[in-house]
């Protein structure tokens, strides 16, 4: 195992995400990611950029195993949560529906959320209703 390949173990081990599900993320099999884990070199740059970006990690620390290693000791910006697995999985089906079959859903998942924003608000007579529920 080549210096680029044991960062990119480093990286893995360290993400939320199983060698199955990122290879599943990135469109890649869970054999090439071993691959690239022995022989680092091999690695091409879309690729590497994509497997850093999954893992959190510096693409440039991937690559040269310099600077910070976690992206997050680098953003100034508030933690977004991480995706559980069934977000993940949700988000990939989503992903291989047509666009015109993404748009129905999200738009019912939209309307969906906003009535339940809105009885919930209902339900809740401390809260003032926005501008929006007003003209709604």
């Amino acid at each position: 195992m080549d210096k680029l390949g044991k960062r990119l173990e480093q990286a893995i081990n360290n993400s939320n995400k199983n060698l199955v599900e990122l290879a599943e993320i990135i469109g890649i099999s869970e054999k090439t990611i071993r691959n690239y884990k022995k022989d680092g070199n091999k690695i091409p740059s879309g690729n590497l950029l994509l497997l850093a970006k999954e893992c959190d990690v510096s693409p440039e620390w991937l690559l040269t195993g310099k600077g910070e290693m976690l992206l997050q000791e680098q953003k100034t910006t508030p933690h977004e949560p991480s995706l559980s697995k069934e977000e993940r999985e949700l988000l990939l089906n989503f992903k291989e529906l047509p666009p015109d079959l993404q748009e129905i859903h999200f738009l019912e998942i939209k309307t969906d959320a906003l009535k339940e924003k809105r009885k919930q608000r209902s339900n809740n007579p401390l809260e003032a209703p926005t501008k929006t529920d007003a003209t709604a």
